[in-house]
């Protein structure tokens, strides 16, 4: 009876442990089912711990290149290195480029809870407009906030912001119909930390091609 006993324990086991072996590890999607993604790229971001850590790290890597989070991220060596899914594709599936003959900047910032555009901005944003008239496209217009506040309020202002630009640009004669406005508030920060830099460098509009 002792016998038939530790058998059947020991076949249970190892049916326990053939489960255990041929279970999907949980967590993100691997990389190749987002490689064929026209545009898509992964950028290496250091150990990210999950969801929440991957919704703040990935945002400020993808803006610093000049990309987008598509909100893909997974881990590549556990507690080491993380990756993020990151699409430089414009919104017409194109690339990311510049438009054509315009050099002044994308990034426009504001003053702390403030929406009023300064005379830098508008002499920029008048010739990103003119440029605009030639060479036709969707823009994205993003509104950003510093950390630190109200959230509502934030995406309220975010909003404020980015409708301040789509306003000059439109009364410069860009078509409205090619403006998409958007808010973040203060969900992607462009940079990280509780400092004066990161502050003013959050507080920003950023057109998107």
């Amino acid at each position: 009876m002792t016998s038939l006993k530790f058998a059947i324990v020991l076949a249970a086991g190892i049916g326990s442990l053939a489960a255990c072996e041929t279970a999907s590890p949980p967590g993100p999607a691997p990389a190749a089912s987002t490689a064929a993604k026209a545009g898509v790229q992964t950028l290496e971001a250091g150990a990210i711990w999950d969801n929440v850590h991957a919704q703040t790290v990935c945002p400020a890597l993808a803006a610093k290149a000049g990309g987008q989070w598509t909100g893909g991220w997974w881990t590549t060596v556990p507690n080491t290195m993380s990756v993020c899914e990151v699409d430089f594709a414009s919104l017409d599936g194109g690339s990311n480029d510049l438009v054509a003959d315009y050099t002044g900047p994308t990034r426009f910032n504001f003053e702390k809870d403030s929406a009023v555009l300064n005379a830098e901005a508008k002499a920029h944003l008048s010739d990103l407009a003119t440029t605009l008239q030639r060479d036709v496209r969707r823009i994205r217009i993003e509104g950003h906030v510093r950390r630190g506040g109200d959230r509502y309020e934030a995406m309220a202002l975010g909003e404020e912001r980015a409708n301040v630009v789509a306003q000059f640009l439109k009364s410069k004669g860009v078509d409205s119909g090619l403006v998409e406005v958007v808010s973040y508030g203060s969900e992607k920060p462009a940079e990280l930390g509780d400092h004066e830099y990161a502050h003013r460098a959050n507080d920003h509009v950023e057109v998107k091609f």
